[in-house]
């Protein structure tokens, strides 16, 4: 999107490239074909524009438009040829836009439209121009663009054929009769009617022909009705020509024919204090710092005052002597340790700054006490850290306590503090020196014996026993008569058979436990002939110790039981039932033919 005005007509341009004007439509300038002067936003006609409106230049009696595809599009007044195409007579209108003339410069990048020229510059970065004061050598008239180049004068060569061009432009600006250019370079070219010195070429009223060389290293200007101003990269403001009404803002006016620097009253941007921190103990009324002032006019001069906003909580503490900040009252580090203040800084034009500033006051040193921290232990082992620091006095410090692995704090005493948390001592408020002693002691763990089922089948001793961190104890297993023991626990192993059981290495509290379980032996059960036991020759079972067990006896047709021999059994019938079985037997059955 773009705008322009100038002499009651504006133009824009909206994001589509549509163009839109309203004002004046004298000499056509509208653009939409009608010569009725318009109080809203009319549509350009846009039939003979190719590609999308970029950007628009609104001249005195004349618009431009510049599009997307590099092409000029002009309408209204063709005054002096300003139109720059033989499609419009010399001094006739055109009423809608039609395409410059580009068989020049071929693909343009800006326009500038002014009171009787165009202005072109092409993406070479060659200026070229329209109508009248065209910046030729000649001082002719152009009604097709006319590439401009450095000749006459310290501007360049006075062989035109011969002349480079006046390139790259970064900027155009048209007045009236007045046209000023800008090169990357930052070199400012002026050219035109020069009334009043608006050419800044030190004559009035002479006509400025071709590009006269007017300021260097410039960063932008900007030209009206027969003046021009520049912006040089200093960021210092130059201007010549008319003066009618002061708008050279030179502080008179008087026309200038060459360009005078703006004095420029600009606001103070910083204020800066000498010091922001002072020593406790100061007497009423002395000097805390002095202020200076950051401003980019050199040699103004400022005044300071208090005021209110943020930061001013301490105004009232401190008074003002010209530059110098005072202090009303004794200042005390225990009492106050911090200051804000908030200050304006005001030049001699009226403009000002403020900012706000806190004031640290140092503590000055206190008697000081040294704090020792001593470790002691018989067994086990720590530290207490650090061993020894200075503390001022009436303040407080902290110690950490530290216990080895294995060991655990026994007392921390001295200094009248206390354990604050798990490994940290607080001293109370320290008035001389002092010893903060720690003891330790190495842990001591209870190690259990267990036999589940209340000691049923054996035992084990003792039931439990404390040992120290990192040793290892033993326990007696003793499995009763006919059972077998076996022992874990405590990351200690058992030989089976054993009647001792040694932990590994004890680091905290744990069981062992011993199970004990029966022995099992077998009992065999066998038949000479004529008959079964349990159904077989011979029948095998497997017997917890001091438990029974028995054989179901059947002979043969026309057999009967004999005897029934071995293992201290009884016979039942067919039945033979063992005494308590108390290690690997045989049953014997005999039969007889009845």
């Amino acid at each position: 999107m773009d705008i322009s005005a100038d002499s009651g007509t504006t133009l824009a341009v909206d994001n589509t490239g549509q163009i839109y004007s309203w004002g004046s439509a004298s000499s056509n300038r509208l653009g939409n074909g009608s010569s009725s002067d318009s109080n809203v936003p009319v549509a350009v006609t846009m039939t003979n524009i190719t590609g999308t409106i970029i950007k628009v230049s609104m001249g005195n009696l004349h618009a431009m438009a510049l599009s997307n595809d590099g092409s000029v599009y002009v309408w209204g007044f063709d005054r002096y040829g300003c139109l720059g195409t033989p499609a419009v007579a010399n001094e006739a209108q055109q009423t809608i836009p039609i395409a410059m003339d580009n068989s020049g410069f071929g693909t343009a990048i800006d326009i500038e439209a002014g009171v009787a020229g165009s202005y072109v510059t092409a993406t070479d970065g060659t200026l070229w121009t329209t109508g009248y004061f065209t910046g030729d050598e000649v001082y002719q008239m152009h009604d097709v663009p006319y590439k401009v180049k450095l000749v006459d004068g310290n501007t360049g060569t006075s062989d035109y054929a011969t002349a480079s061009d006046l390139a790259p432009v970064k900027q155009m600006a048209a007045g009236y009769y007045n046209f000023a250019v800008l090169t990357e370079a930052g070199d400012v070219y002026t050219f035109g009617a020069n009334d009043n010195g608006s050419a800044g070429n030190g004559v009035d009223g002479t006509p400025q022909r071709a590009p006269y060389l007017v300021l260097t290293d410039v960063k932008f200007i900007s030209s009206g009705m027969d003046f021009t101003i520049a912006v040089k990269n200093d960021d210092t403001i130059w201007s010549w020509g008319t003066n009618n009404l002061g708008q050279l803002g030179s502080g008179e006016v008087a026309n200038s024919l060459t360009p005078v620097e703006i004095t420029l009253n600009r606001a103070p941007t910083d204020i800066s204090m000498s010091q922001t921190s002072v020593d406790e103990r100061l007497p009423e009324g002395s000097l805390i710092a002095n202020f200076s002032t950051t401003d980019p006019d050199t040699g103004d001069s400022f005044t300071y005052e208090f005021i209110s906003g943020t930061g001013d909580t301490d105004n009232s503490a401190f008074t003002i002597d010209r530059y110098q900040l005072l202090v009303k009252d004794f200042i005390n580090y225990d009492l106050q340790n911090t200051y804000s203040i908030r200050m304006r800084s005001t030049d001699t034009g009226g403009l000002y700054t403020d900012k706000s500033f806190t004031i640290t006051v140092n503590d000055l040193p206190n008697p000081v006490h040294t704090v020792t921290g001593t470790a002691r232990f018989w067994a086990g082992g720590g530290s207490i850290t650090p061993t020894s620091q200075i503390v001022d006095e009436e303040t407080t410090t902290t110690l950490t306590v530290t216990p080895d692995s294995g060991s655990s704090i026994s007392t921390v005493i001295g200094c009248g503090g206390s354990m604050t948390d798990a490994d940290t001592y607080t001293t109370a408020a320290i008035s001389a020196d002092c010893e903060v002693v720690a003891t330790f002691t190495l842990n001591s763990y209870t190690v259990t014996g267990i036999a589940p089922g209340a000691g049923l089948g054996g035992s084990i001793s003792p039931a439990d026993r404390s040992v120290n961190h990192g040793d290892t104890t033993t326990f007696t297993i003793l499995p009763d008569w006919g059972y077998t023991a076996s022992v874990s626990g405590c990351g200690g192993s058992y030989v089976a058979g054993s009647t001792t059981y040694t932990t590994g290495t004890i680091a905290g509290s744990c069981e062992v436990t011993a199970t004990f379980s029966p022995k099992q032996y077998t009992v065999r059960g066998i038949v000479t002939a004529n008959g079964k036991i349990d159904g077989l020759d011979q029948s095998i079972k497997t017997v917890n110790h001091g438990e029974k067990t028995s054989f179901t006896i059947t002979p043969d047709t026309g057999f009967g039981i004999n005897a029934v021999l071995g293992c201290n059994g009884t016979l039942n019938g067919n039945t033979y039932t063992t005494g308590n079985i108390t290690g690997p037997c045989k049953v014997m059955v005999f039969f007889q033919s009845q």
